[in-house]
Order: C-alpha cells, then structure tokens, then sequence
C-alpha cells in the first residue's frame, strides 16, 4: 500500500511539473509550450524512469501466485533489485529542494536570521548525509554473502541473542545511523566492519569524511563564530553607552534620544532598512533599470500630493527622470531634528512612514503634528526659502525628499506644461501672500504650505485637460523668486 501511494504522489509530480513556470532572468515563464520544452531538457527523463520503476514493482509485487509461476524466480528476483536500485534515483530529486528553499531566503532581511537559516541549512546537510550512509551501510549488511561470511548484522544479532524485541528493521536502521555518525566524530560504538566489503566501504566513507564532513563542520563553526562575535560586540557597546550615560549623569530624556538613535544605527538588533547608496551590487545595474528601479522606489511617496501624480499621469517621462535624478530616501529616529528655524531650504520632503512634529520659529509649545502621507515645504520647489521652524521627528520616520534645484531643471524652459506649472506657482503664491500681506512680516507663514485638497484644486486650474507630453528639457533652469 505504501508503494501505491508513493507511485500516485510521484506520477501526479510528474504530470504537474508540466504547469509549474520558472524564472528567466528575473521574468516568469508561464507559457506550456516553454515550460514543457524546459522539462523535457532537464527533469523529464530522470522523472519518467523513476515513475517507471515504481509502478513496474508495484505490478511485480501485485502479481498472482499462478503467473508468479510462469516466470523464472531468480530472474524475477534480479528484476525486483534492479527496479529497487532505480528507485534510488529518488535521492537525485533533493537536489531540487534547494531551488525551492533558496527564492525564500530574499524574505530574510536580518543577519542573525540569515546565520540561523545557514546554520540550519548546514545541519540539515550533515543529516541528509548521514542518513544516506547509515541507508548503504545497512544493505551491506543485510545483502547476501557467501555462506559462512559473517556481516555485522548477522554479528549484531549473536551478540544481542535473545532480544527479539530489538529485532527490528527500525533499530538496525538507527543503528547504521548511530554507526554512519561515529564515522564523522570522534564517537565509538560496538558495531566494526566483518567482512571484506563492509572493510572497504568503511575505509571509504573514512576518507571521504575527513573531507566532506570537515568542511561541514568548519562551516557551521564559521557561522556561529561570527554570530558570536556580532553579538559580543553589540552587547559590549550597549554596555558601554549605557555606562556612559550614567557616569555622566545624562537626563532621561537625552539618554532615550540617544538609545533610540543607536537601536536603529548601532548596537540593538532593531530593524533598519537598506539605503541604496549602502549596496555596491545596485551601483553596477545599467541605467535603465537604475531608472525603473527609483521609479517604483518613490512612486508611493510622491505621488501622493495631486501636482506630482498628475504629472505621473500626464507626463510619465518626466516623473521617472524626476525619481531617478532628484528624489532621494531619507531615515530619521524618534527625537532627531530634520531642519531648524533659519536653514536654507534644499529640498521638499514627503513624510511616507512614522509622524513628525512641527515647531513654529523658536518655540517649544503647540506643535503641530504630521502623520504619513504628509509633505512639507513645497514653497522650496518656487522660491528661495528659508526655513520658518524646525521638524523633528515623533517617532522613527522614513521620507522621501525632493531636491529643488533638480527639480527646476526637470520641468525647464520651452516646455509645453512650463505654462501650467506657471499657473500652479501663481495659485501658490496668492495662497501663501494673499493680496495686501506685509512682506516684512510674515510670522503666520510656516513651512507646512498647504493641503492636498488645496493643491488639487490649484492643479485642476493649472492645468485645464492638458496632457502633457513632451520629455523635458535637462539643461534649462526655473526662475527663482524671494522675498526680497
């Protein structure tokens, strides 16, 4: 009954390998004819022989006592251990686990949990090995010798007479695979080797051992060595911060300011994302997919104020030069200052993940407070600015900044859409000096300029239906103006 099921498991593999795509470079490919093309070079064979051999012995050991007869019993028996030999082929299939396992290791993002997963990759190579011994070494012994030749089975049940109990083709496996394991450590057991055959074959897996097994074990000491070692290191300078802090009689409040940094940057196993300029592998991708790459990247971000997702819409050339060139990803850990009152402003920021709170001019009361999706001074893209208070970050924020100076040069002169983006400012303008505003005193003007809703409505009248277009112009600049 066993054989039935594994020989239905094994033919339903088979017929479903013809509907399972595979990746081609970075693409997958789901279309029959090329996945069945790519089956039959490499799988199919090994697979059709191995569905074979099941089924022939399962007809084998299903036949009648009356057809039995008819065939030769010492032909049907070299048939029955040709057909068991085959079925070793299953061996080869688990070569493919790995090529399941290893597209999950992407959605490992920490260094302890990608030395955890190495490490229990390696002890799983050191028991799939062991196994495969302890199986060889256990048809040696139970194979058919001349008569008088002792096996170490056959010794193995003089030496335990009267245990029938033990008796079993369970304890004989795990002794072979009590055996198969001293042969890779510096372990003994009663089991030795009683005949010629069992000598060479354990003299081999000797040999092999001292090299395969040893660089096993030199690996997986490897990984928890550096394990180790990241974590002493970490510890030792939490310990140290923390007896700073107390030496010098830090405030409470500093002190978790401080800790709060360092769990994102340093010492604490804490999550922090990636930045780009991190990777050197990125640094090599061509500029096309360095292009498509920032576009999904800032896409999210940016897109949510209504001026930059119509311009998605309308002018997607001009968005995806605008992500690659001028939008940049920035970090910020609760308590750290993004700008202060009186900066120069650089750039437009777009709050996508955590909240921030923001402080007019000098003062220390009536924050207010911002929570993603959010931006902040969209005056910098119009005008020279300066900033009107500071930002500081409420908990562990991520942000997507805009860099003006770029993005003057993106929408350029002797555009189409340079007459709406016209408008736009204008619109801006009257919302942020209306008319009759006192120049030289501006104290209700902040760096958090306007709404959405306001903004979609200036970009409904900015730009009336116009669809734009045309690639910018790279080399031309907008015109600043200042509140001079």
């Amino acid at each position: 009954k066993t054989h039935l099921i594994t020989s239905i498991f094994w033919m339903v593999d088979l017929v479903s390998n013809f509907f399972v795509g595979y990746y081609d470079e970075s693409v997958i490919e789901m279309r029959p004819a090329f996945v069945a093309m790519r089956y039959f070079r490499m799988w199919f064979a090994h697979d059709f022989l191995l569905v074979t051999s099941d089924w022939a012995l399962v007809a084998v050991e299903r036949l009648t006592d009356d057809w039995k007869a008819l065939i030769p019993g010492i032909l049907m028996g070299r048939c029955a251990r040709l057909m068991r030999l085959l079925r070793l082929l299953r061996l080869v299939r688990a070569a493919r686990f790995w090529t399941i396992i290893r597209p999950l290791e992407r959605f490992i993002t920490t260094d302890d949990a990608r030395s955890l997963l190495g490490i229990i990759k390696l002890l799983l190579g050191v028991v799939v090995l062991t196994h495969m011994v302890a199986c060889a070494w256990y048809a040696i012994g139970n194979s058919e010798q001349s008569p008088g030749v002792p096996t170490w089975i056959s010794s193995l049940k003089k030496s335990e007479a009267g245990s029938e109990q033990h008796r079993t083709a369970l304890y004989y496996y795990t002794t072979a695979l009590h055996w198969s394991l001293t042969q890779f450590t510096p372990g003994s057991m009663e089991v030795v080797p009683r005949n010629s055959a069992e000598r060479v074959f354990a003299v081999c897996i000797l040999i092999s051992g001292l090299i395969l097994f040893s660089s096993l074990v030199s690996s997986i000491t490897a990984v928890m060595t550096e394990l180790r070692s990241r974590n002493f290191e970490r510890s030792r300078q939490r310990c140290m911060v923390n007896r700073y802090l107390s030496e010098r009689r830090v405030s409470f409040r500093l002190g978790n300011r401080i800790t709060a940094f360092l769990r994102i940057y340093g010492y604490a196993p804490a999550k922090r994302p990636l930045q780009e300029e991190a990777i050197d592998a990125l640094a090599r991708l061509p500029e096309t997919i360095l292009r498509d790459l920032h576009y999904e990247t800032y896409k999210p971000a940016l897109i949510t104020h209504p001026l930059f997702a119509r311009m998605q819409h309308h002018d997607s050339s001009c968005f995806v030069a605008l992500c690659h060139l001028a939008a940049t990803h920035e970090i910020l850990v609760q308590g750290q200052v993004l700008f202060r009152c009186g900066d120069t402003a650089t750039k437009m920021y777009f709050l996508s993940e955590g909240a921030c709170e923001y402080y007019l001019g000098v003062s220390d009361v009536d924050p207010t407070f911002l929570q993603s999706p959010s931006h902040v001074c969209e005056a910098v893209l119009w005008m020279e600015w300066e900033h009107r208070g500071r930002l500081i970050a409420g908990s562990y924020c991520e942000l997507v900044s805009i860099d003006a100076q770029k993005f003057q040069d993106m929408v350029g002169y002797g555009s189409g859409k340079l007459s709406g983006f016209r408008e736009y400012c204008q619109l801006f303008w009257d919302n942020l000096f209306p008319e009759g505003t006192d120049f030289q005193s501006f104290e209700r003007v902040t760096d958090l300029n306007c709404e959405a809703k306001d903004a979609a409505r200036w970009v409904s009248l900015a730009f009336p239906g116009e669809v734009m277009k045309r690639r910018p112009s790279m080399g031309s600049r907008w015109t600043h103006m200042s509140f001079s």
